[in-house]
């Protein structure tokens, strides 16, 4: 594991909470010191019988090893409460410090792959083997407690190692060489584990990640089951058989054989390691039973010398694993860093954005999404100036939600500029720039929050506000503003319509009150006759304002400015509904009369 991930950890459990680490010393140091509190005490307890010692000193050493006992053990588990609830605690911060590292990343590191992929495997590892700062805290604890209780181990071993000098008469075993071996097969048997766990973790790994493929699979089909939005569509279409079949491939077919892969790998490896323990321990046992026998120490001694042995075997079978377990911490260290890290490395600017909206200009401007083997906008110019009502118009894939991204600073150009108030809006702070819009996105969201903070944005909300939004839009809806939209999180939350839903979106635009709101096809859901009139009295709205509006169905066309119609990612026109309409070969010509029957008055 690289210093700089264990550095790390430690500054964001100490951003937790600065106790954290110091509890889990002190857990750990409790928890190495308890077991030879039994361990003296009975080997005290059996000398004193052997030498027919009076009972009174018997039960004096008993009561006071049971009082010690008693009291370590209070003080134990009062500090493991509070370790496990900082375990709980480390878990939920590092779910949250990812969530406000995914609301600081810029949104265009979200379209594609790469971003997602991180997030999904972080989550699916959290979800499975815990959070990676509640492992560098069992590993600080595992790590002191076995250290320690091996300390206190060999330094209680060395009156025994002592005797090695001294030759027995029961021949080899008795021997100085046969306890010198031992230690030296002892030392070969760690590094031999320390070796093969190292290499069974770097395998694991790999599989891990296999593993998390499959599962990520089997996540998102799982999440369609769950999903009441999308039940509709399993039933009818009877999507349940292959839903069912993607889920036995993935996990029973091919996830399944891989973590039976890894017990398999893990399991070998705990049996070699008992094994070895386990072998080393009789050697040992043997050792100091002959050596008790010919009078080197009291059989109180002796027993404790075993003792004390077997807690050298687990501590050293502990310390072997955490070599193993650190390997495969590293690359989820390096994983949950490099989330957070591309919040920290994203350009924050400090020119101020100018309050006052004078235009805004596109001016050679080419744009592709990453991956992508072709411009999704391509040569493109355009000018909007303060208060203008402009409609984009185009078929599916023109470039028109590409367009409003770009626009919004969603994006930035691949080439090109686009001013605002002839200054390149990337000087701006994005927040600020962004603060100058509201905007309907054709896939606007509203969360299971109440009515009221939907449209508002925030806990607390101007009811009266809210509410002349809603009628402005048309809700009509005798909801309450505390009513709870759909029941992801409210078992009493109301479901709404589609229609319902992008109305209410519309409000969230009307409250949020910005110079320039942007319509992307916020409609949709809407009939024609219901769209033209909506549109309308949007128009009476949004009076004074800088509007934009995107539509398939071109009855915003009449209340705008100015038409710009897109094809191929190009500006083709650019004028008014009666320029446009001129130009029967153009292709706004073609877009209207062919939906000329809706828009008959």
């Amino acid at each position: 594991m690289k210093k700089s991930n264990f550095r790390r950890a430690l500054a964001y459990i100490h951003s937790y909470k600065k106790s954290a680490v110091l509890t889990a010393v002190f857990t750990a140091i409790l928890r190495a010191i308890t077991p030879y509190i039994y361990i003296f005490a009975t080997a005290k307890i059996i000398n004193l019988l052997m030498k027919n010692a009076d009972l009174k000193s018997v039960l004096f050493v008993a009561g006071f090893a049971v009082i010690a006992q008693m009291l370590l053990s209070v003080l134990k588990y009062w500090l493991e409460n509070l370790h496990l609830e900082n375990q709980d605690g480390l878990n939920a911060y590092e779910k949250t410090q990812i969530t406000k590292a995914l609301l600081d990343i810029d949104y265009n590191r979200f379209e594609g792959t790469f971003l997602e992929q991180k997030v999904l495997q972080h989550r699916d590892e959290l979800s499975r083997e815990g959070g990676i700062l509640n492992k560098y805290i069992n590993s600080i604890e595992n790590f002191l407690e076995s250290a320690l209780s091996l300390s206190v181990a060999l330094i209680s071993l060395v009156p025994f190692f002592k005797s090695f000098i001294i030759a027995g008469e029961t021949g080899v075993i008795d021997s100085m060489w046969f306890g010198i071996i031992l230690i030296v097969l002892t030392l070969v048997f760690v590094l031999l584990l320390l070796a093969l766990k190292g290499k069974i973790a770097e395998g694991n790994v790999l599989l891990r990640n296999k593993y998390a493929k499959h599962n990520l699979i089997f996540s998102y089909y799982n999440d369609f089951v769950c999903n009441y939005k999308t039940g509709k569509e399993i039933r009818i279409f009877n999507q349940a058989p292959i839903i069912l079949e993607q889920i036995n491939s993935e996990m029973f077919k091919k996830g399944v054989p891989l973590q039976q892969k890894i017990a398999d790998r893990n399991s070998w490896t705990l049996a070699l390691d008992d094994l070895i323990s386990a072998a080393i321990l009789f050697a040992f046992s043997l050792l100091a039973g002959i050596k008790c026998a010919g009078g080197f120490y009291a059989v109180g001694d002796a027993v404790a010398y075993i003792a004390c042995f077997t807690q050298v075997t687990k501590a050293l079978s502990t310390l072997t694993g955490m070599y193993g377990n650190w390997k495969i911490l590293s690359p989820r260290t390096e994983l949950y860093n490099s989330i957070l890290e591309m919040a920290k490395t994203e350009n924050k600017q400090t020119v101020r954005c100018p309050k006052l909206l004078e235009q805004i200009q596109f001016e050679n401007v080419n744009f592709s999404y990453e991956g992508a083997d072709h411009l999704a906008l391509r040569n493109f110019s355009l000018t909007i100036h303060a208060g203008e009502k402009i409609a984009v118009v185009g078929e599916n894939g023109s470039g028109k939600t590409t367009f409003v991204k770009l626009l919004c600073g969603l994006h930035a150009p691949n080439s090109g500029q686009i001013l605002l108030n002839d200054t390149d809006i990337s000087s701006f702070d994005k927040t600020e720039y962004q603060n100058l819009f509201s905007v309907v996105f054709q896939d606007s969201y509203l969360f299971s929050l109440p009515l009221g903070e939907n449209i508002a944005v925030n806990e607390k909300f101007d009811d009266n506000r809210v509410k002349t939004c809603l009628e402005q839009v048309g809700f009509t809806k005798k909801y309450g503003l505390n009513t709870v939209l759909y029941r992801d999180c409210d078992k009493c939350g109301v479901n709404i319509s589609g229609g319902e839903a992008q109305k209410l979106t519309l409000a969230r635009a009307l409250y949020r009150n910005k110079p320039v709101i942007v319509l992307d096809e916020p409609t949709s859901a809407l009939d024609p006759y219901a769209e033209f009139e909506l549109y309308r009295q949007f128009s009476k709205l949004t009076s004074g304002k800088t509007a934009i509006y995107i539509s398939h169905r071109l009855s915003s066309c009449r209340f705008c400015d100015k038409i710009a119609v897109f094809h191929h990612g190009e500006l083709v026109q650019f004028g008014t509904h009666d320029e446009l309409m001129q130009n029967e070969s153009g292709k706004y010509y073609a877009l209207w009369t062919a939906q000329a029957k809706y828009y008959s008055l």
